[in-house]
């Protein structure tokens, strides 16, 4: 059994998620919006100074040492259900101890109390591009001792045989997603995915060697709704136990499994809609 050293969350070793924000234009001066609840605007970065950030965490990170970093994905900036999954995801990864220094979101809006246009926090437009980017960046950041949190929500799509994650600049395969994971040499990657059709990206995981725990509400034949099953999921997160690998799959199992049975009795008037699973790589060694 593989253990995860330091991912115990009461320890309060340095953990880390990675947060991107929509913004519009470019240049070098933060970007804002009104956040979802009507407040004063948060500040949000270029993309420039959000790729600056990015070299700014690369050069910070210490090989060697056990760290916790998470990535959260809004792929549509048009829905107000979207964004309030990544905030709930931002808020449950913080009650279960994860650094902000260690968060990266794409998301249209910046869930975080404390956004100074200062603070090196990656954070800007959630594209298919920045996406890409990030991903590329953690595969210099991240090393074999750490453990990184993938969550994807917004819209899937069926493009012939082929499922993605439909950004609004253009999609991103399954198979695309599985190789930019499989570049970074993480202990343990756990991808959390909402969208229709995200049954297919777990079918794309399950072959991998890299070692990746893929989560789904679906299969890749369905659409879905994902609010009840991401509401339950991270509403129980923070019982996560990262302490070892077998500890992190059973807390993630259990934590599915409840997030499963409230989507099914939601859902209970279409169940194909909610047969979501929980895949192991072949990577997983299982």
């Amino acid at each position: 059994m593989r253990r995860i050293g330091l991912f115990r969350i009461s320890t309060g070793v340095r953990m880390g998620m990675l947060l991107v924000c929509w913004s519009i234009g470019s240049g070098g001066n933060p970007l804002s919006e009104p956040d979802s609840m009507g407040k004063e605007p948060r500040s949000l970065q270029t993309p420039e100074r959000f790729r600056e950030n990015l070299k700014q965490m690369e050069t910070a990170s210490v090989r060697g040492k056990e760290n916790k970093y998470a990535v959260l994905v809004n792929a549509d900036k048009n829905n107000r259900l979207h964004g309030t999954n990544i905030s709930k995801a931002y808020k449950a990864f913080k009650a279960a101890g994860f650094s902000d220094s260690d968060i990266i979101i794409l998301n249209h809006l910046n869930p975080r109390s404390d956004m100074s246009p200062d603070r090196p926090y990656p954070t800007t437009t959630s594209n298919h591009e920045m996406f890409k980017d990030t991903l590329t960046a953690l595969s210099r950041i991240v090393d074999y001792n750490d453990l990184l949190f993938v969550y994807c929500t917004g819209h899937g799509k069926r493009v012939g045989g082929a499922i993605t994650l439909a950004f609004r600049d253009q999609t991103m395969s399954a198979m695309e997603y599985c190789q930019l994971l499989e570049k970074i040499s993480a202990l343990t990657i756990v991808s959390v995915m909402d969208q229709c059709y995200s049954g297919g990206f777990s079918s794309a995981i399950e072959n991998s060697y890299a070692p990746i725990i893929s989560i789904t509400d679906t299969d890749e034949k369905h659409a879905t709704y994902c609010q009840h099953f991401a509401e339950q999921f991270w509403s129980s997160f923070s019982r996560i136990d990262c302490s070892s690998t077998g500890t992190l799959t059973n807390s993630l199992e259990a934590i599915f499994s409840e997030a499963l049975i409230v989507h099914k009795d939601k859902l209970k008037q279409t169940p194909a809609r909610t047969r979501g699973k929980i895949t192991y790589s072949k990577g997983m060694g299982w």
